[in-house]
């Protein structure tokens, strides 16, 4: 059955403070033989798909179809009146480690978050949504050996808890699977309906095809990102993100990513058309991530935002609360951007020049006819130019 998000109106402030806070803080076309319409591959099918995706996967055909597309180059001469200041909605989605040696972890996270959100929404007027992925204390199966985080988290109006377990590596994988659009599951004949639980190792070819249309070749590259069966309810969240917003995502674990930064990078642009309006926060064991990979690492920055170490288990209280301070202020400063208004439509932005420097991507989003710069981008007067897609 489709699980269902569960929302509670009050929520009391707990006690721990989070200090320093109030400083100022695709389109992927389709690469498959659309004369089937079977629900079920045999194993003949499976292979020439899965030769097929190992020749060419979906993210460098989306790329290759962007490329072919119309082009624009603007130039605008910037002064400090000349573009529009706005305040930009936040999602944030916490992907959270149910394994038993998150125990302290998850506590410290769950009585931290309210006094967080509460600052952002009352002293800085941050229209902010949250949801956990996690699984409950009170639906938890006893057997399953999960920490899980209490129902009463989500009393608060801002926060929402979908109840999901996630193994120890498992957080990218599910996240894919909860939020891929349709699409992502249509090509590779997986056909959703509102019973459908993903089996990920019973159904393991399926599964694998649904990952490689983003997970590139090479070593380190997993095209079946699990460890242990998990069952996921696909797509449920397929629309909780928007690109016009800023987009967090948080991974809360000790242990590493069985996906790479790369496929999760590329899920990003294959699923939503651009990855520019995404930031990752993780609170992570950082000698874990560099051993296997530096996939934690390599997200926060690719996609502007910061790693926290949870190594040191007697420095866990200090770094949870520099951990919500900076978050807080790295959040409030993202959500304030500046818009110009671009003579076509925008489909994604290739580069942005400023005075001669090309700006990260993670600084910059077009919505429509809006390109979209972070305020702390831009200060004084400058000439930026802008390289679209139409």
């Amino acid at each position: 059955m489709m699980k269902s998000l569960k929302k509670y109106l009050y929520f009391p402030l707990l006690s721990i403070a989070v200090y320093g806070i109030l400083i100022s803080c695709q389109d992927a076309p389709s690469f498959f033989d659309q004369n089937s319409t079977k629900h079920m591959f045999n194993q003949s099918e499976k292979s020439k798909k899965l030769m097929k995706i190992e020749t060419k996967n979906a993210h460098q055909v989306s790329q290759e179809h962007l490329d072919n597309r119309p082009k624009m180059i603007e130039t605008f001469r910037i002064t400090m009146d000349s573009s529009n200041q706005e305040k930009m909605p936040v999602k944030m989605l916490w992907l959270i480690d149910n394994s038993t040696t998150m125990e302290d972890d998850i506590d410290q996270v769950q009585d931290g978050i309210n006094g967080f959100i509460n600052a952002l929404k009352e002293d800085h007027g941050i229209d902010i949504t949250v949801t956990f992925v996690s699984c409950i204390n009170e639906t938890r199966d006893p057997e399953s050996m999960s920490y899980c985080i209490p129902q009463s988290v989500s009393d608060h109006p801002s926060i929402t808890i979908y109840d999901q377990v996630i193994q120890s590596t498992d957080d990218f994988g599910v996240a894919a699977l909860l939020l891929g659009k349709d699409e992502l599951f249509n090509n590779v004949g997986i056909n959703k309906s509102s019973n459908l639980l993903f089996q990920t190792a019973s159904d393991s070819d399926t599964t694998r095809l649904f990952f490689l249309q983003f997970t590139p070749s090479g070593p380190g590259q997993r095209p079946y990102p699990f460890e242990k069966n998990t069952s996921v309810d696909i797509s449920s969240l397929s629309s909780y993100f928007q690109n016009h917003g800023v987009n967090v995502i948080i991974s809360v674990t000790d242990d590493r990513s069985a996906m790479s930064s790369k496929a999760f990078l590329n899920f990003l642009e294959l699923n939503y058309g651009s990855r520019s309006s995404f930031k990752f926060f993780g609170y992570i064991n950082q000698e874990k991530d560099t051993k296997y990979g530096n996939h934690y690492q390599s997200l926060a920055k690719e996609l502007g935002g910061q790693i926290f170490d949870i190594s040191s288990r007697s420095g866990k209280q200090t770094a949870y609360g520099i951990f919500f301070k900076d978050l807080a202020e790295q959040i409030k400063e993202t959500t304030i951007v500046n818009t110009f208004t671009l003579k076509s439509k925008c489909l994604a932005v290739k580069k942005v020049i400023l005075d001669k420097k090309t700006l990260h991507p993670s600084l910059y989003s077009c919505k429509d006819t809006d390109l979209i710069i972070n305020k702390n981008a831009i200060t004084g007067n400058h000439d930026l130019s802008v390289k679209y897609y139409q």
